[in-house]
């Protein structure tokens, strides 16, 4: 079964719908950091859920011989520990002349909360751009008084000229260290095209790739109908961040609001998935993953895990003719949960005569995300385009196809089934809302297309 490819384009993102305005959301209150727990109060080595499936167990020797291979990594809905981990976010605004009137008060407003939430000790920065950067507030440790200097400062943000959001990249770059075990965040808040600086898919993709290499983790907020949604779904996506659409300015505190929870409900950082294929066995695709090779081995880097939260790689692999039991792969995951955490587990396969075994449902499961990413990925290019009933079909296809695999899927016994229905129920009703949204509203229909298609690639 072949699986869609990684491009530089491969965009992502998570649809937010909010009309809650900034005065009806307080700040959560303010969780301080103690000091490094000793032994006895870090998290037991059960803290991560690592479950490793392989695609068809059984493979028919004179078949194609592939199958594939899942790598699950999931955190309890709850953390173990009731201090949140420290961390370092940089808040990055767009203050162009389009930001101008309520999208800026706005702004000020959402970077004012988040400052305001802040636990003593995590280290916060904002830096505005336009044609080019200013440092807002330099990265600052948080503190009653700190904090109070901090809103001061945003306050005063004003409005610039044109936008050049690779120099803001650049710039807040230099706050970051791959060797700090803190969550790095960036978050970057933009209403339109940038017309300066990098401006390629090419460009923007590597400046991705070089916030991945640090551990840092880019969560893009757009703005509005008038901003690149492949530029800024693409920097979240290839730093493992997530993408977020914002029709009007009055959401953008509760979005911030938002994503401040999910940053102190890390569970782990510098979480890495690494994949140690056995001889002969030919790795033919990633799916939906930046990866690298060390070593001899495939190295995923998967950033922060947040409770509730998963993250996953699948392979496509070929294997070779001979028959009887043998080792596919080794797999292994190590994450920061203020010690290092480390999961293996060893992976076989069966290479039979005659006979080979239905596809594991949970890789179904996954392989079936990858298309629904894929799909509503394709739908928003077709309405940016034009081709608006080309995405309609796209999406009705689609729909048919997940009911289809459901179906088959309830009649197999796994012990994740319900887990299994339930993921297809959400990616069914992504794509029947963004169905919905393309006959109503194509223009922003693509932009939310290019958000819900985030959760299906994780």
């Amino acid at each position: 079964m072949k699986l869609r490819q990684l491009s530089v384009w491969s965009l992502s993102g998570m649809l937010v719908s909010c009309t809650t305005v900034y005065a009806i959301v307080p700040p959560p209150p303010r969780q301080a950091h103690a000091v490094l727990p000793n032994e006895s109060e870090l998290p037991p080595p059960s803290t991560l859920r690592l479950d490793a499936r392989v695609g068809y167990p059984r493979v028919r020797v004179d078949g194609e011989r592939r199958t594939h291979l899942l790598v699950e990594l999931g955190a309890p809905v709850t953390r173990e520990r009731s201090i949140a981990p420290a961390s370092n976010t940089a808040l990055v605004l767009d203050r162009s002349g389009s930001m101008v009137g309520q999208p800026m008060q706005h702004a000020r407003e959402a970077a004012a909360a988040w400052i305001e939430s802040s636990a003593d000790g995590d280290t916060v920065s904002v830096l505005a751009f336009d044609g080019s950067v200013e440092w807002v507030l330099p990265p600052t440790v948080m503190n009653a008084e700190s904090r109070a200097r901090g809103r001061a400062a945003v306050t005063k943000l004003g409005l610039g000229g044109s936008t050049c959001m690779s120099c803001a990249v650049e710039e807040v770059m230099s706050q970051f260290s791959a060797t700090d075990t803190r969550v790095q965040r960036v978050v970057m808040l933009s209403d339109g095209e940038a017309n300066k600086g990098t401006l390629t898919l090419e460009g923007f993709s590597e400046l991705a790739a070089r916030c991945r290499q640090r551990g840092v983790t880019v969560t893009t907020v757009g703005l509005g109908t008038g901003y690149n949604e492949k530029i800024l779904s693409l920097l979240s996506f290839e730093s493992n961040g997530r993408h977020h659409f914002v029709a009007e300015s009055k959401a953008l505190p509760e979005v911030f609001a938002r994503e401040a929870e999910v940053l102190r409900s890390t569970i782990a950082t510098a979480v890495e998935a690494e994949v140690a294929l056995a001889p002969g066995v030919e790795l033919l695709e990633v799916a939906d993953r930046a990866h690298l090779r060390r070593d001899g081995k495939l190295i995923v880097p998967l950033g922060a895990l947040a409770a509730g939260a998963q993250k996953t790689v699948l392979l496509e692999v070929r294997v070779p003719p001979e028959l009887g039991r043998r080792e596919l792969a080794k797999v292994s995951v190590r994450a920061h949960t203020g010690q290092t955490e480390r999961e293996e587990r060893t992976l076989f396969v069966d290479v039979h005569p005659k006979e080979q075994s239905p596809l594991d449902p949970l890789v179904a499961m996954r392989i079936e995300r990858g298309r629904t990413a894929s799909v509503l990925r394709q739908a928003s290019q077709a309405l940016d385009e034009g081709r608006r009933e080309q995405a309609l079909d796209l999406l009705d296809r689609h729909d048919a196809s997940l009911q289809a695999s459901a179906r088959d899927l309830a009649e197999r016994r796994d012990r994740r089934s319900r887990e299994i229905q339930s993921d297809l129920s959400r990616q069914l009703a992504a794509t029947r809302a963004s169905r919905e949204d393309a006959e109503r509203e194509p223009r922003a229909a693509s932009k939310r297309a290019i958000a819900a298609a985030d959760p299906w690639s994780e």
